[in-house]
């Protein structure tokens, strides 16, 4: 069961490095910011829409996981995440990732 869950840590980190590509071919002069802040910005959310509303709910997912903060001690507690919390997602990663292919050219 543990795979499952690091599916998210490995694939949250896999797109903060895409989505820091991404950042500097649609904003070459602004410096990348935190993952969880590039996902929500209104350049990015105009140009890819599917991809970041899927990559916000990845990483809110992620942040959730007893793998992500596991000496939680206060704030927000944690979960264990479950396979229907990924096979829920993967559709939405499927779209986000066919609209990538569609309108970023290489």
């Amino acid at each position: 069961l543990m795979k499952h869950f690091i599916y998210f840590n490995k694939t949250d980190s896999y797109f903060d490095l895409l989505t820091g590509k991404i950042w500097v071919r649609l904003k070459p002069t602004k410096s990348y910011p935190a993952f969880g802040h590039a996902i929500k910005d209104a350049t990015l959310m105009g140009a890819l829409p599917n991809l970041m509303t899927s990559l916000q709910t990845l990483h809110d997912l992620r942040l959730q996981s007893t793998t992500a903060h596991p000496r939680q001690k206060a704030g927000t507690p944690t979960r264990r995440l479950k396979h229907k919390d990924w096979y829920i997602l993967r559709p939405k990663l499927v779209l986000g990732i066919d609209e990538f292919e569609a309108n970023m050219a290489p």
